[in-house]
């Protein structure tokens, strides 16, 4: 059982660490938008407080642990947010829209972030070994049906043919 709420550890991690990092710099400053909406693995289980049927002491301990998760990834978004802004605007788009060229271009400075989102991964990892802690067996049952769901949905997406594919001779 252990294990398996590890795997949604990481899955929640996985899926919220390039929102959060942005989030973290703050869109007013300029930083570029990324991800689930600035939703962190750790604030994404706040916001479904009422559906884990979380106790004040379990927010008041979440809060503390999200804080200090972003404090520990602070300088690393900087890092990211200082990489971001140094790239070329024709390396700031949509990759379907980048040549060839571009797009290597691209691969070859990402290369350069990986350090930084390795760093941030473990930090949030660690974050929801913490929130392992705090949840009873109820909650992350309910945390793994929730990522089940969320995971459905995901697929049922990935069916439906992307529409921005349109036909771009115009």
């Amino acid at each position: 059982m252990r294990n398996i709420f590890k795997y949604i550890c990481l899955a929640l991690v996985l899926a919220a660490a390039p929102a959060r990092l942005m989030a973290q710099e703050g869109r007013s400053q300029g930083a570029p938008k990324w991800g689930h909406h600035g939703k962190g693995p750790v604030e994404m289980l706040l916001r479904e407080r009422a559906e884990l049927n979380l106790t004040d002491a379990q927010v008041v301990r979440l809060k503390e642990i999200d804080a200090r998760m972003v404090e520990r990834n602070r300088p690393y978004v900087q890092q990211l947010t200082a990489m971001r802004r140094a790239l070329p605007a024709e390396l700031r788009g949509s990759p379907r829209e980048m040549t060839e060229e571009q797009r290597a271009a691209f691969r070859e400075k990402m290369k350069a972030a990986k350090p930084l989102f390795e760093r941030i991964h473990e930090n949030n990892h660690a974050a929801m070994r913490e929130v392992g802690e705090v949840l009873n067996a109820e909650q992350k049952a309910r945390v793994r049906e929730m990522l089940r769901k969320k995971g459905d949905s995901r697929e049922r997406g990935r069916d439906k043919p992307d529409q921005r594919q349109g036909d771009r001779s115009n």
